[in-house]
């Protein structure tokens, strides 16, 4: 219940934009605070394998995001932090 807004809103946003232009977000906004702040909460309330799907998804977006013009160095400080993460998943 408390994803189905996220998740209808997602599949509107996808049926009127292109992937990169529907995307949003902590990897729309390159916001590394965040996403250092939903892996620790992830490390520490799910499993490696729910962590491992995080981090792919977190990759995709990245993907995304640079289409949409984030900068190659949020980018690429996005990336350093989803690696250090898959590491720690090894």
């Amino acid at each position: 219940e408390i994803l189905l807004p996220l998740v209808k809103s997602t599949i509107n946003n996808l049926s009127q934009q292109s992937p990169a232009a529907a995307l949003t977000g902590t990897f729309a906004r390159a916001d590394v605070e965040t996403l250092q702040a939903h892996l620790e909460t992830l490390h520490e309330n799910v499993s490696d394998e729910t962590l491992e799907i995080y981090l792919q998804l977190g990759k995709k977006s990245l993907e995304l995001a640079g289409q949409n013009g984030i900068s190659e160095n949020a980018i690429r400080e996005m990336q350093k932090v989803l690696e250090e993460n898959e590491q720690v998943c090894v």
